[in-house]
Order: structure tokens, then C-alpha cells, then sequence
């Protein structure tokens, strides 16, 4: 039987700076360029996955799950996978009241900042950082439970980014402009087209530097401060979770063959 999965987290210090979500001490500043990360095997595509990486299956297709460990819990992720996939459905009643009621959880919990990653994660296709077709098309799979979420969140004050491995941010730049036209130009987007710098300390592993950089920015934009303590990576990528919890992020696994669990999992963090 499939392993059962649920949220996966860790809990944060209580006071940190802005961009600590990549644990950056205070003051030190190396840079890191976005272009520049290694992509993670759902990110690069299930063909590419790196041997051996901590935290998931050797290879992709492996049976086994994998067990990623923060100190004191255990996470079992199984292998990445990659559904046959169509057009996203329609939000209906039931996914608004559930994500209302993910963002009034937030709230409650102190979360200002939800790090979303792109490809099989907000929507419903990897387009392995080569998409040909239009952002028209590519927005018709964008998953209904991020339809509701996101605008949602960011009208509650839960800001909102895209952290991806895709080089290809122009075109989700589109995507989201297509699919969230009230809010997406408050939505940073940290991808892999060289276009951003993060000057920190912080681990480089995963989805990290991707997320202090972007932390920064809404932090500079919108006077708040965003900390590991208040920040929730969504990811179908095992090691990126791996990495966020290792440094004391909330970060809730995305089932890619379960996508409805993402708003049950929210709810628990």
C-alpha cells in the first residue's frame, strides 16, 4: 500500500532576521546568483534524479520510500511520480471554503510567507524548464487548490512566492499574470534565470537561497519581517523539504498523486 503522508515541519527559533528562511546569520554576505542553484530530481524530471540524494529514493521509479529526519520527526516521502495530466479543474465551493480556512490557520500560527514551488506543484505538468506552448495554455493547469489559495493569502497579508528551478520565469511571469490578475505582480518569482542575487550566509542547498532572497524582497517592499519561523515551502520535491526542515522551515511535501491533501496539510502546520 502507498505510504501515508502528511504535513512535515519543523519548528523555527522565534526571532530571526529578514532572509533568515535560508538560515542566514546576521551580517554575512556571500552571493548567490539564481541560475546558479542544482535542481532537484522533480524539478530537473524524474529522468534526471541524482543518485543517492539524502532524504528520498536513490534513483526515480525506486519502491521504497524515503525517510527525510529533522531532529525529533521523521518524514516518509515516497518516489516522485508524474500523474497523466489535463487541464486543471474549476475552483468550486469546497476548495474556497478549505483554502479560506487554510489562510485563517495561517494567520493564526504567525505564517507571512508561503514559498510555492512551480512544476507539479501549483500546476499539474513538469515542464522540465522547456515549455513551447503558449502561457495561455500552460495556466489552464495551474491546480485548483492554488487558485484559491494564493489570492486568498495574499489579501489576508500571507505573502506569496514562486520558488522553481525553471529557468524559464518570463513565462511564469505570464502564467500567474493569467491565472491570479488582481495580485500577481506582488508574487516574486525565484527561478533559475540569473536574474537575482541573494547576498547571505544561509545554506545554498534546495529551495533556500530561492526563498531569503525573495523574503528580502517582500520584507523590503512591505515592511514586514519574514522569518523562518513564519515561513511554509510547498514542494513535491523530497530534498527540498529535507533541506527547509534541516533548517528549521515549515515545509509541507506535495503529493502530486493526491493533490487535494496540499490544503488538509496546510491546515496542520
Amino acid at each position: 500500500p502507498r505510504p501515508r503522508v502528511g504535513t512535515v515541519f519543523v519548528p523555527a527559533p522565534a526571532r530571526e532576521d529578514i532572509g533568515a528562511a535560508a538560515g542566514r546569520p546576521s551580517g554575512a554576505r556571500p552571493r548567490v546568483r539564481g541560475g546558479g542553484g542544482a535542481a532537484g530530481p522533480n524539478d530537473r524530471g524524474v529522468d534526471e534524479a541524482r543518485e543517492g540524494a539524502p532524504g528520498m529514493a536513490a534513483a526515480a521509479g525506486s519502491a521504497a520510500p524515503a525517510s527525510a529526519a529533522g531532529e525529533g520527526l521523521t518524514v516518509e516521502v515516497p518516489p516522485p511520480v508524474e500523474p497523466a495530466v489535463g487541464p486543471a479543474a474549476a475552483v468550486g465551493p469546497e476548495v474556497e471554503a478549505r483554502a479560506s480556512s487554510v489562510v485563517a490557520r495561517l494567520r493564526e500560527k504567525g505564517i507571512n510567507f508561503l514559498a510555492l514551488d512551480f512544476d507539479m506543484t501549483m500546476i499539474d505538468v513538469h515542464t522540465r524548464g522547456r515549455w513551447l506552448g503558449t502561457p495561455e495554455v500552460l495556466a489552464a493547469h495551474m491546480r485548483p487548490e492554488f487558485r484559491a489559495l494564493v489570492p486568498m493569502a495574499i489579501a489576508a497579508g500571507v505573502h506569496v512566492a514562486v520558488v522553481t528551478f525553471s529557468p524559464q520565469v518570463s513565462m511564469i511571469v505570464q502564467v500567474l499574470r493569467e491565472c491570479f490578475p488582481e495580485v500577481h505582480s506582488r508574487i516574486p518569482i525565484r527561478g533559475e534565470d540569473g536574474g537575482w542575487e541573494y547576498q547571505g550566509m544561509g545554506s545554498q542547498e534546495g529551495k533556500q537561497a530561492h526563498m531569503a532572497s525573495a523574503a528580502e524582497e517582500l520584507g523590503q517592499v512591505n515592511a514586514d519581517t519574514i522569518t523562518r519561523g513564519s515561513t511554509v515551502l510547498v514542494d513535491d520535491d523530497a530534498n527540498n523539504i529535507r533541506v527547509a526542515m534541516a533548517n528549521n522551515v515549515k515545509a509541507v511535501w506535495f503529493d502530486a498523486r493526491d493533490p487535494e491533501a496540499v490544503l488538509d496539510n496546510l491546515l496542520q502546520v
